[in-house]
């Protein structure tokens, strides 16, 4: 995210280094207001930092897989159909993550660690990846901002 409030990037990408398949290739996205994450130095995977891009959609479209915290990157990356773990940052936005969870939108981590683990299931998993892609693809399709305001009232039941 913008400015990583919880320092993901000091512990995930050694859970994604010691969890991840030795040909994985992974883009770690820095925010503008977050420090650099804590690469591990002999690592098994292979690591590029993207800081601050300027067309994220472009970056977005170049994924495979995603791993994000719940709010705009989240949104961003399902709006593409990228198949994608997501956590909440602090326990926050159970009922939509619940919701998520239902709608097999995404798959829904409950710890930093189970969503890398899920991660690397979803990343074996082309049946479950190809039903996300397509699950998120229907629910943002046509999302002009007034969509998304509907499906978010949905949700959270406003």
């Amino acid at each position: 995210g913008g400015a990583d409030v919880t320092k993901l990037g000091n512990r995930w990408p050694k859970l994604l280094d010691e969890n991840l398949g030795g040909n994985t290739e992974l883009k770690w996205v820095t925010g503008p207001y977050s420090e650099n994450p804590d690469i591990p130095i002999n690592n098994k995977i292979n690591f590029r930092e993207i800081r601050s891009p300027q067309n994220i959609h472009k970056i977005i479209s170049w994924a495979n897989y995603a791993l994000c915290l719940f709010g705009v990157s989240f949104f961003e990356v399902i709006k593409q159909g990228i198949p994608t773990v997501v956590i909440s940052a602090k326990n926050e936005n159970k009922n939509e993550l619940n919701e998520i969870r239902n709608k097999k939108v995404a798959i829904v981590g409950k710890s930093e660690l189970d969503a890398v683990i899920k991660l690397k299931n979803l990343m074996s998993d082309k049946g479950l990846a190809s039903l996300l892609s397509n699950n998120s693809t229907k629910i943002t399709s046509n999302c002009d901002g007034s969509r998304l305001v509907n499906e978010l009232s949905k949700i959270i039941k406003c």
